[in-house]
């Protein structure tokens, strides 16, 4: 089973694909999955949110806001009450109102700040997966919330701006949170296949532990996928390499869907 932490299905996907889609995604062993909203190129109002509810589906389905600053609204804290996403980023990449995204090495604004402790007072987990490398330290920094970071890669592994260090890692890991890994290749490196993916897991999970690693593949939050783990269905033979190289299965049961499933106070 898996519980994917980020999907980006309910704005990417066209309408024509969603049915099979979905019904795919049903017969694959998925146990959950987070369907992150992402507003950077739509910039909805708070209004326009229940396009994006999330589908209904024999499995958990919960929604997430990726860039919270491109919302259209005058009221952080209502917007999120209405919409109740399992977690929140501030940014996409680039410079928002609210913080430095990839790509812009600025600080946490005091708009940010402010909505750091609204997402305090409200239990909403931060998601750290866009931000900045400057905007990442200012969010430990200022926040004292639960954090992840929901799809991601090792920059030890690949050099790439939307990767994290180890230190990232473990300053996460320290605060309860959890690391998605991410079916990216350009986050990757090397083969960007099955075994490169492997490669990141194993390295993030000798880091920082078992209990602190999950899945966060961003299907459909990109164009193409690692060669024999481009869907859900692939994740078996994941687990069947896992287990070669170490893993037990009580680990592989964690990064697969435990841990997601602690993070975000699930009941099985």
């Amino acid at each position: 089973m898996i519980f994917d932490l980020h999907n980006d299905f309910v704005t990417a996907a066209r309408r024509e694909e969603r049915e099979k889609a979905l019904r795919i995604y049903a017969n694959a062993n998925v146990r959950g999955i987070v369907f992150a909203v992402y507003t950077t190129e739509i910039k909805p109002t708070d209004k326009d949110f229940v396009k994006y509810s999330p589908p209904e589906v024999p499995f958990k389905s919960l929604s997430a806001i990726e860039d919270l600053g491109s919302v259209r609204t005058d009221d952080y804290e209502s917007f999120l009450r209405k919409t109740s996403p399992c977690y929140v980023s501030l940014t996409w990449n680039g410079a928002n109102s609210l913080a430095g995204g990839v790509g812009a090495e600025t600080p946490l604004t005091d708009s940010g700040k402010n909505v750091l402790k609204m997402l305090e007072r409200l239990d909403i987990p931060l998601d750290m997966s866009h931000l900045s490398d400057k905007s990442f330290f200012d969010a430990l920094k200022h926040f004292r919330g639960r954090v992840l970071v929901s799809h991601t890669a090792s920059r030890k592994l690949c050099n790439h701006a939307r990767c994290i260090t180890d230190e990232m890692a473990k300053l996460v890991a320290r605060r309860g949170g959890i690391i998605g890994i991410a079916a990216i290749p350009d986050f990757l490196g090397g083969s960007a296949d099955r075994t490169a993916y492997l490669a990141h897991v194993a390295h993030l999970t000798e880091v920082i532990g078992a209990d602190s690693i999950a899945i966060g593949t961003d299907f459909y939050g990109g164009t193409h996928y690692p060669k024999g783990l481009s869907e859900y269905a692939d994740f078996a033979f994941l687990r069947q390499d896992m287990i070669k190289i170490g893993f037990t299965e009580e680990e592989t049961e964690k990064i697969f869907y435990k841990n997601a499933y602690r993070f975000l106070n699930l009941r099985r």
